[in-house]
């Protein structure tokens, strides 16, 4: 009896067999999958930590505040868009409505959502690349080569920049796409529920942020140039979405789009702006050095730059040899698909405005996503029959150097316009709370603070003083970067009467004394481990007085 049962159960049903071997794959895929979520998380958190709210984060909190939650629902459900929408985000209208009503004004719990954000994206990253039919081993690399990656910090630094939830739901609709354009459907219920499903993630997506337009131009491109056969078949629901995402009425009186090259320049300095090559060349080519990285700014704000050198070399060269040894890879639908993906992204670049190099440097993220993936793909298929333990050891020395070199990015993103972004919300609400009625000159600090507090001070990018005699406050924020235990006013002083003028009236006297210091560093773990220095951005609050001197 016992050496039967033995046999029994050491030769299991086949049913039984396939559901333990389907288990152990699953296992296999999602251990790995979830810890490359986990440690992007962690690596977000640690450099997002004890940031604050900054610029326009309160504009969408006071956003949020105003607009009420059926509001926020029909403008999501909109049929058609009254423009073109650059602020059209009722998305992320109301992920601040959500946020604002579980936190409040504590911005840990914001930067602990944007740290899931980016975690997400990785892990959708590796997640698509398995939809696409390329194996756990791409989608690892994929995610990780985002996750690595200093674009994604950037945005993360930024609470008000929500691309990483709309690349979130791109990603999202495009696997869509590509499970219906590659199946047959079991029935017509079953067809209808997967384009729904289509047609509400790109339309979620471009309500969370404009860069889902490039959804439909995407697929169609692609239909065309693989599928075209399947066009009439997806034809009503690029038709629905590009209904949400046109503005037809408006075109009617004003036919041209605010990013056709022939437009006039509408963007304010932060807006769409006409599609013309420098911008677009900025963006993939800027400060690229083919060696180094990075050249000029350590903060790398274009597509090359981020993936040089560590990943541009090593996926040229595996295209090389592909072209030489493996010409069926440049058959495959998949590379089409990813390339076209890529190739769309990088010429909507050509309408994105030109910021400062800290905040250009999310706009990587758009072409980083499927260059991620056209990158892991390309080194896996050239790495050909390696074994398991030397393809390990290679791509773990190749993603190291890639970390290295994109680390170096983004401390410069946290070093500078993290410090600047604490020093200035606590100088602000210091500011707000503690002093009243005075005439306030920032200078150094070009952002807005429309947090909603009561505030009776008048704010001041120059201030010009037509009186002798002082009736009112006067004080001055000013930025400063230099070492926080030593500090040296020389420079500071020197920025504030560029910004000041008084009257030049004769026996005029001026004092003026530093009362506070708004250090942008923080008891982080970052800042404590990383940073590990005393120099940093700051706001110095001084506080001016004047009068007559006495005779």
């Amino acid at each position: 009896m016992a050496s039967d049962a033995e046999a029994i159960l050491s030769h299991p049903r086949p049913a039984d067999s396939q559901r333990l071997t389907t288990t152990v794959d699953r296992l296999r895929t999602s251990i790995p999958f979830a810890l490359l979520w986990l440690g992007a998380f962690v690596y977000a958190a640690i450099v997002v930590a004890e940031l604050h709210l900054f610029d326009n984060d309160y504009d969408w909190i006071n956003q949020a505040q105003d607009t009420g939650w059926i509001q926020i629902v029909a403008e999501i459900l909109r049929p058609v868009p009254e423009q073109w929408g650059f602020q059209d985000r009722p998305i992320q209208v109301l992920c601040f409505k959500l946020l604002h009503g579980l936190f409040g004004y504590s911005a840990a719990g914001f930067y602990t959502f944007k740290a899931m954000l980016f975690a997400t994206v990785s892990l959708g990253l590796a997640q698509i690349a398995t939809c696409f039919g390329l194996g756990r081993n791409v989608g690892l690399l994929a995610g990780a080569i985002f996750a690595l990656a200093s674009p994604g910090h950037a945005s993360a630094l930024w609470v008000s920049d929500f691309e990483m939830l709309a690349e979130i739901l791109i990603i999202a609709a495009l696997g869509v796409f590509w499970h219906i354009a590659n199946t047959i459907p079991r029935s017509k219920r079953n067809e209808l529920l997967h384009q729904a499903l289509f047609v509400l993630l790109a339309v979620i997506a471009h309500r969370t942020k404009g860069s889902a337009k490039l959804i439909p131009a995407i697929v169609v491109i692609y239909l065309f140039l693989y599928k075209r056969e399947q066009i009439r078949r997806f034809a009503p629901s690029l038709a629905l979405i590009s209904l949400t995402i046109v503005p037809v009425i408006h075109l009617l009186t004003d036919p041209v789009p605010p990013f056709a090259p022939f437009a006039t320049d509408q963007s304010q300095g932060w807006m769409w702006k006409p599609a013309n090559l420098e911008t677009m060349s900025l963006l993939v080519a800027g400060n690229l050095h083919l060696l180094r990285g990075t050249a000029g700014p350590n903060i790398a704000y274009s597509l090359l730059s981020v993936v040089t050198p560590a990943l541009l070399w090593p996926a040229l060269f595996a295209l090389a040899y592909l072209a030489v040894r493996k010409r069926k890879f440049f058959l495959d639908p998949v590379l089409g698909f990813v390339v076209i993906w890529l190739s769309v992204s990088i010429l909507a670049y050509a309408s994105f405005p030109q910021l400062p190099e800290g905040f250009m440097a999310r706009y990587v993220v758009v072409a980083l996503v499927p260059a991620s993936i056209l990158i892991a793909w390309s080194i896996h298929a050239a790495a050909g029959r390696l074994t398991r333990r030397v393809w390990v050891t290679a791509m773990t020395a190749l993603l190291a150097f890639h970390a290295v070199h994109n680390f170096d990015s983004t401390k410069g993103l946290r070093n500078t316009l993290g410090q600047v972004i604490v020093a200035h919300d606590r100088a602000r609400e210091h500011i707000t709370r503690n002093i009243v009625g005075s005439d306030v000159l920032i200078v150094g600090f070009d952002y807005g603070y429309n947090r909603r507090i009561v505030d009776s001070n008048r704010y001041h990018r120059k201030l010009r003083v037509m009186v002798d005699n002082q009736t009112r406050p006067l004080h001055a924020l000013v930025r400063t970067d230099q070492d926080l235990t030593r500090l040296d006013h020389r420079a500071p002083i020197q920025d504030l009467k560029q910004a000041l003028r008084m009257p030049n009236a004769p026996g005029l006297k001026v004092q003026v004394r530093p009362i506070k210091v708004f250090s942008g560093l923080t008891e982080s773990f970052y800042d404590k481990r990383f940073y590990r220095n005393n120099r940093a951005f700051a706001g110095i609050l001084y506080e001016i007085t004047y009068g007559q001197k006495d005779s």
